[in-house]
């Protein structure tokens, strides 16, 4: 997999945490900056939609290291497909990101998505936004989610730590970004 997080809550705090639950923390400089709960509630996975077997409502999800995980999909799982309000597990797309929302062990979620690449102009941590140069040149302000991961050379960063001229993908949902790959420091 290549994230999981607790969605239990819109903004979860320590009171979040329960007996139990493996959690993993985030360092910086010594200080704790993020506890991720690896398990117990809901955990959400991005990837790249590989396969989709209808009849026995499975999909095949490929993460950025080439890893595939086969998911069952719950029977009422809410779908969302751009642009298709009434979308169907047959509605998706291979080949596109998704983000899918896991409660015990059944995909309940799957929101199919884009991902973008180029250029981070600017960003800020305050407004969690950051602004973005496509490869083709146009450029456009996104909303970074507060659950949002960021990562470069197999490590996680804050979005603080993204620079100017950072070069990037970006996995947009819901337009939200929910993923940013850095691909080469600015």
């Amino acid at each position: 997999m290549l994230s999981s997080v607790n969605l239990s809550k819109r903004n979860p705090d320590l009171s979040d945490i329960e007996v139990g639950d493996e959690v993993e923390l985030r360092l910086k400089n010594g200080d704790v900056t993020r506890i991720e709960i690896i398990s117990g509630g809901s955990e959400f996975v991005i990837g790249e939609l590989y396969r989709v077997d209808t009849d026995n409502r499975r999909i095949r999800v490929e993460d950025r290291d080439g890893d595939r995980t086969t998911y069952e999909v719950a029977s009422e799982a809410d779908i969302e497909v751009p642009g298709n309000s009434q979308a169907e597990l047959k509605d998706l797309e291979t080949g596109k990101p998704v983000k899918l929302i896991i409660e015990d062990d059944e995909v309940t979620d799957i929101v199919q998505g884009k991902m973008r690449e180029g250029t981070i102009r600017s960003v800020s941590a305050s407004d969690d936004t950051v602004e973005f140069e496509r490869s083709g040149g146009s450029t456009a302000a996104y909303e970074v989610n507060n659950d949002v991961i960021i990562e470069y050379d197999n490590r996680s960063l804050d979005l603080d730590d993204l620079k100017n001229g950072d070069e990037a993908q970006l996995y947009i949902f819901d337009d939200e970004v929910y993923l940013i790959v850095v691909t080469k420091r600015g």
